[in-house]
């Protein structure tokens, strides 16, 4: 995208980094740095998406300071927060799933490898079995996303 922009005029480029990818799920990859550092050359700001990228720009990919910035990739709570009245009117959930004394455990993503939610299934499961009746009765998943994972996930 940043060659295209170049070739389209565009005078100041940003880049986005949200993470990694499946063949260099911890950054390590040689090759990719390199990559990031050659085209810091026109590329005029970098967006990390949490502190761990921004380090990892600076730190291994050496991109200066002065071209990082942070912002977390997050929702607004209050925002999407219903009221008393909105939230006995609407409920995304099935009748009767979620109680007073639920515990909700739950993530929001596209199921693929590298987002790993089947360890938080496992992880739940395992909390399950481990749990008194009364706990077992109050504790729901809630895995919200669609991808390669979700029918394992849901077998699980």
């Amino acid at each position: 995208m940043v060659a295209i922009s170049m070739l389209a005029g565009v005078k100041r480029r940003v880049h986005s980094e949200h993470g990694w990818g499946m063949s260099d799920l911890n950054g390590s990859n040689r090759k990719y740095r390199l990559l990031r550092r050659a085209m810091s050359v026109v590329v005029h700001r970098y967006i990390g998406l949490s502190k761990h990228i921004v380090n990892y720009l600076h730190q291994d990919a050496g991109i200066p300071l002065g071209k990082l910035t942070q912002i977390y990739n997050g929702v607004d709570a209050d925002l999407f927060n219903l009221n008393e009245k909105q939230a006995q009117d609407f409920s995304p959930f099935p009748e009767g799933f979620i109680k007073q004394d639920s515990i909700l455990i739950g993530t929001v993503g596209r199921m693929e490898p590298v987002k790993d939610q089947l360890t938080l299934v496992d992880a739940f499961i395992q909390l399950v079995k481990k749990s008194d009746q009364q706990q077992q009765e109050n504790l729901r998943l809630i895995l919200i996303g669609d991808g390669e994972l979700r029918p394992q996930a849901q077998a699980s």
